[in-house]
């Protein structure tokens, strides 16, 4: 049976991301972890920890959002105690598959769920193949841009005129740069998309990502 609800963004329009369960390619919402130890009012307390797989959670997930929660869904972790603009806190991400156990909370623009864990994904490193090389993942012309350069991985945020943008996270290794993760950010949405794309040395140089 169908469990599908939408929620409304920050913003107040109607607008939302219509979430489907790709088999050819992992896309994930964005969402606020927590565990059985955190406090009666979810969100006081946050997930420190990595989700393991057969383990039961909290999560709480906003609008513009609709989403059938009957079927799995990938949802993004990263530790809330790390900056994300860190090795660190870009090595504790992961893409979480998620199955709907419980329905806590039903609000107009946020849902609180329980979710039982079915596979966790790291971030994919540049020498793995398990999908084929993507192409165009970075738009073909890029004017407004800022890049974080780490030890083991930069940071490309892409801001057009502050009501939309991307987050680029490049791996760094062998002198050799590849965007491993791409998030879509707007009013209405907040997506992660697994990626893998390889960046020539030119547009290193253009974007300004050091080894």
């Amino acid at each position: 049976m169908k469990e599908i609800f939408t929620l409304k963004p920050n913003c107040g329009h109607e607008s939302y991301y219509d979430y489907e369960l790709n088999p050819q390619k992992i896309i994930a919402i964005t969402g606020g972890w927590h565990n059985e130890t955190s406090k009666n009012e979810i969100g006081q307390e946050l997930l420190a920890e990595i989700p393991i797989v057969g383990e039961k959670y909290k999560i709480s997930i906003f609008g513009g959002l609709k989403i059938d929660v009957s079927h799995n869904f990938w949802v993004i972790y990263f530790d809330p105690y790390f900056s994300f603009y860190s090795d660190e806190g870009i090595e504790s991400m992961r893409f979480c598959l998620c199955s709907k156990t419980k329905i806590l909370e039903i609000g107009e623009k946020k849902a609180i769920l329980e979710v039982e864990i079915l596979e966790v994904t790291k971030l994919i490193p540049c020498e793995t193949k398990e999908f084929d090389k993507e192409t165009k993942t970075l738009p073909q012309s890029i004017m407004y841009c800022n890049i974080e350069n780490f030890k083991n991985y930069s940071v490309l945020q892409i801001d057009i005129q502050g009501d939309l943008g991307w987050n680029y996270i490049i791996k760094k290794k062998d002198k050799k740069s590849t965007i491993i993760a791409k998030n879509y950010w707007d009013f209405h949405q907040d997506m992660w998309f697994q990626c893998n794309e390889d960046i020539t040395e030119e547009q290193e140089i253009t974007l300004g990502i050091t080894h």
